[in-house]
């Protein structure tokens, strides 16, 4: 999906405290899963500005779209895919809303559907963002919340409060606990950083699907799983991002799943990164089981 920012935003639409746009898809944004799943996350990142900017939103929610746009950071992504890649059509339309305020993060809800008659729902996200200092790693509390939680409408999905903590066990998580892993070392590369010189949580999926290659390739998710086929498959991608990594930097990647044993495609499959002294940075997990898509407007 092409990046869109506040400038070139189109006229939007605020629709009972959510707002909705057009949002044009090349066909680059689609063509392999790992370029879906990179290009649903910047889309959930870029255009959060239709809310912040909809007509009629107090000057609070200017305030909000200011922290966005240059005071914070991305904490999660919980994405729930419901087309395949080569599902996806030419033009969305995006709906979205500001589904939780905390002391100093908030989250964003967000629907891509397909445009025209069916409406038809493509894919689903919650983001977790949170306000941070100039370091990037301290987070500051937002200002007006008060207001701000007056327009919270609920989530497009629920995220258990658990799942924003820190991935704390790890290599692989308490998902797989016990389960056999497969352990790589990489270099973080220029290419895989963004303006602000670290790896961002788009690029993370980037990462992550890479991840599930290399576990392929050594056979641990399966002899003959073919990792392409195994992502055009996920229905699930949720980014628990707690860490940065910059150019030139080592990290550590353990690639768990719930396969019982080599050989049995899985399910699930979680990767975890840490830096080289082991300190986690970011979680990716896939799965993919059916979930329910919304067929209206909430």
């Amino acid at each position: 999906m092409v990046p869109v920012h506040c400038h070139t935003l189109q006229k939007m639409a605020g629709v009972g405290g959510r707002a909705v746009q057009a949002q044009p898809i090349h066909w680059g944004d689609t063509c392999t899963p790992w370029d879906l799943i990179y290009g649903i996350l910047k889309m959930a990142d870029s255009t959060q500005a239709v809310w912040y900017l909809a007509d009629g939103q107090p000057a609070e929610v200017a305030a909000l779209q200011s922290v966005w746009y240059t005071g914070s950071v991305t904490r999660m992504n919980t994405v729930r895919i419901h087309a395949r890649h080569t599902e996806w059509p030419t033009e969305l339309e995006v709906e979205v809303w500001c589904s939780r305020v905390g002391a100093s993060s908030w989250d964003m809800s967000q629907i891509l559907r397909r445009r025209g008659v069916d409406g038809a729902t493509l894919a689903e996200v919650v983001t977790t963002m949170v306000s941070v200092d100039a370091s990037l790693t301290k987070a500051v509390p937002l200002p007006n919340t008060d207001r701000v939680r007056t327009l919270v409408n609920p989530p497009v999905f629920a995220v258990p409060r658990a799942a924003r903590a820190p991935p704390g066990d790890a290599p692989g998580s308490a998902m797989h606990r016990g389960a056999p892993s497969f352990s790589f070392e990489r270099r973080v590369a220029l290419v895989d950083t963004d303006a602000f010189g670290h790896v961002n949580n788009a690029k993370w999926s980037f990462l992550g699907c890479e991840a599930v290659h290399e576990a392929c390739a050594g056979g641990w998710l399966g002899a003959d799983t073919d990792p392409k086929a195994l992502l055009s498959s996920v229905t699930s991608v949720r980014l628990d991002y707690v860490g940065q990594l910059t150019p030139k930097q080592s990290y550590c990647c353990t690639v768990t799943s719930d396969a019982a044993s080599k050989g049995e495609a899985p399910t699930s499959v979680v990767c975890h990164f840490a830096s080289s002294g082991g300190d986690p940075i970011c979680t990716v997990y896939f799965d993919t089981q059916a979930y329910p898509a919304h067929t209206a407007s909430l």
